[in-house]
């Protein structure tokens, strides 16, 4: 029985959302358009007390094993340019 909730676990977290790999629970998106990169602002990556995001050349990105981490305090979306960044609860 274990077994089988470890298989469905994995399964449920490989799952793709847009073609992108997302956590369980949350889903974070960060607006290309407009998010004014890292050389400019890149406090998402520096208030990030979870480290949900890591770097891409000069664009922030979301590490996806770690988007279940969000502590949903909102210091990214408070810090980056407005609607840069959309945190999504994929729960009730």
């Amino acid at each position: 029985m274990l077994e089988e909730f470890y298989k469905l676990h994995l399964r449920l977290r490989t799952n793709e959302c847009n073609g992108e790999k997302m956590g369980l629970f949350i889903k974070l998106e960060i607006d290309r358009g407009k998010c004014v990169g890292l050389a400019k602002c890149g406090m998402c990556v520096k208030v990030c007390p979870v480290q949900i995001f890591g770097e891409n050349g000069d664009q922030p990105l979301s590490i996806a094993d770690n988007e279940d981490e969000c502590t949903l305090c909102n210091l990214c979306i408070d810090s980056c340019e407005p609607d840069a960044i959309t945190v999504c609860k994929l729960y009730d």
